[in-house]
């Protein structure tokens, strides 16, 4: 699958993940839930704006790494730099 890069219009938050090409996620909402993390606080109609592919994994900008996809147990949140376990 390709990793695409998405930034949150709001504030330039990205996120980075990995899907299909077939999909093409318009809101953070629909990042998260491709990611399977909780929005945190963040409006699940926020825009997002694909700006690249490449790389792997999911990543929220500041450099805090987040789990692709995160185990059953959850504890995940999208949108907060340091929020998962």
């Amino acid at each position: 699958m390709p990793t695409y890069l998405y930034r949150r219009q709001s504030d330039g938050q990205e996120l980075e993940v990995k899907h299909s090409m077939k999909e093409e996620p318009q809101t953070w909402g629909e990042l998260c839930h491709l990611v399977g993390l909780e929005l945190a606080g963040i409006s699940a109609e926020e825009p997002v704006k694909r700006l690249i592919s490449g790389g792997s994994g999911a990543y929220v900008s500041g450099g805090a790494a987040l789990p692709a996809m995160p185990s059953s147990g959850g504890g995940s949140c999208c949108g907060v730099s340091g929020c998962h376990d």
